[in-house]
């Protein structure tokens, strides 16, 4: 029951924000005036606080109940061999706490935004939809539903991106983000398909993919066409292109929401839908992947270097980061499979102190140059300490939390090949030439006129934004509490 409730809070307000234009319409009608109050933003705005407290705490009390009130298994499509079938399991309830921690935080950082402030019904309706379809892809035990709620996690992102993001060269973004996204799942069903139907007739429950009975030619195919799809999400070189065009020309929020996100359903993916079921392609096909994750994180880095502009400095770190967790998916060690699921919190977690960086460059300082803005800490002294706090977890110093997971990963795949391990080491030092670059410009550099000239007061909501960052990025730096849960 508390899953089910989990799904549907999010479901419902999502319904209801979509209806606000049609129904703002009409309680102007003299006859439906009293219900004004109810669709105001005042009052929308509470129905998402609500919504997402409540949710937080029924995941926070999945964990100390019984297992069976976190279990959904219904009949859905039986000639199909298809089970309505949700279950939040270790991984599943991580990524759902993580999911709804990230959410409501992205919500109180930019209710405000003025991109989105005239479409607020529609745009956090499609986001809470899109929310709700991410939840469905970490608790499906299925894999028909997987796939339908993987789909529907990304209809509501190509209208968000469609409607709201920048005019410049919108439309082709777009269209990218969606090529891109469509192929990846068209061949990820033929994929579930040709395993589901291995045994003679349709069977997309998910011990019947554990068990299914498909050759080494078909497991192979099998393997690389579910891939392929998890590949796009993450994403590992060289499928990537889409990402920086897409997160520097998106709304912030989704933006957020994507990187934080999004991305994690692809290395969710192989982890519990690809490793258990294709082993011998697997171990195959291992080596090749883990060299493409790494070099493209290491080209990431070095093209990360090159940006000039804040959203595609971010984009391009984020590549960077999600190729060595990527790489630590397919080094077949406890090290490497431990690491990458810590990682997948703290990078959700990390990752939004770097994009609210990139919000504040546009909402305060109106640019998105790295260049214009420079030596914060000489007029913002404690919000410089807070972004250069996130900027030493972006390069996963010790003592925060960052460190735990890279060390883990870094150790698995050293144990895996030595020159792998050569390669994410580099990696992680081109990681720190670009992030202490910026902090030395952004925060400690000499300070430009738009922040000489900037009279305009900060808001504290973005302060506390980055206090409860900065307060993760220490507690799970020293002491990884979350380490002790079951994560499998």
């Amino acid at each position: 029951m508390l899953l089910f409730f989990i799904l549907l809070f999010p479901l419902i307000v999502g319904i209801k924000l979509l209806c606000v234009p049609k129904y703002q319409t009409l309680v102007k009608k003299p006859s439906f005036s009293f219900l004004e109050p109810f669709f105001n933003i005042k009052f929308l705005k509470t129905s998402l606080h609500s919504v997402f407290i409540l949710a937080l705490v029924l995941i926070i009390l999945s964990y100390f109940i019984p297992q069976k009130y976190s279990v959904i298994n219904v009949q859905w499509l039986p000639t199909l061999g298809s089970s309505f079938h949700l279950e939040l399991t270790g991984l599943a309830r991580f990524l759902t706490l993580l999911s709804l921690i990230v959410m409501y935080w992205i919500f109180c950082m930019t209710q405000n935004n003025t991109q989105t402030m005239n479409d607020f019904g529609i745009y956090w309706g499609l986001m809470l939809l899109s929310l709700a379809a991410l939840i469905g892809v970490f608790a499906a035990k299925d894999a028909l539903l997987f796939y339908f709620c993987w789909e529907l996690v990304l209809v509501p992102v190509y209208f968000l991106a469609s409607l709201y993001g920048h005019a410049d060269r919108k439309l082709f973004i777009t269209s990218k983000l969606f090529i891109y996204t469509f192929v990846g799942s068209i061949l990820m069903l033929i994929g579930i398909i040709l395993v589901a139907s291995s045994g003679g007739k349709l069977d997309f429950s998910y011990a019947a993919f554990i068990n299914n009975n498909l050759s080494l030619k078909q497991e192979s195919v099998a393997f690389w066409l579910i891939f392929i799809a998890f590949a796009i999400k993450i994403p590992i070189f060289p499928l990537h292109s889409w990402q920086p065009d897409a997160y520097s020309q998106a709304p912030i929020s989704l933006v957020m929401y994507l990187s934080a996100l999004v991305a994690k359903m692809g290395l969710f993916g192989i982890f519990v839908w690809l490793k258990p079921f294709f082993i011998t392609a697997y171990d195959k096909n291992s080596t090749l992947i883990i060299y493409l994750a790494l070099i493209g994180s290491l080209y990431a880095g070095f093209i990360t270097l090159k940006q000039t502009t804040i959203r595609r400095w971010v984009a391009y770190c984020s590549i960077a980061h999600l190729g060595i967790m990527a790489a630590a998916a397919f080094a077949y060690n406890d090290y490497a499979q431990i690491g990458l699921v810590i990682q997948m919190f703290n990078h959700g977690i990390n990752i939004l102190g770097l994009w609210l960086l990139a919000y504040i460059f546009e909402n305060y300082f109106k640019t998105t140059q790295i260049k214009d803005i420079g030596g914060l800490a000489t007029k913002y002294p404690v919000l410089s300490i807070l972004i250069f706090i996130t900027l030493l977890a972006n390069l996963a110093l010790p003592l925060t939390n960052a460190f735990n997971g890279e060390f883990l990963m870094l150790v698995g795949i050293f144990r895996n090949q030595f020159w792998m391990g050569v390669i994410g080491v580099l990696s992680v030092i081109v990681t720190a030439i670009y992030t202490l670059t910026l902090g030395s410009k952004v925060v400690f550099g000499e300070a430009t006129v738009k922040v000489i000239e900037h009279d305009k007061k900060l808001c504290c909501g973005y302060i506390w934004g980055y206090i409860f960052i900065a307060i993760f990025i220490f507690l799970a730096g020293i002491y990884p509490i979350y380490t002790k849960w079951n994560l499998f």
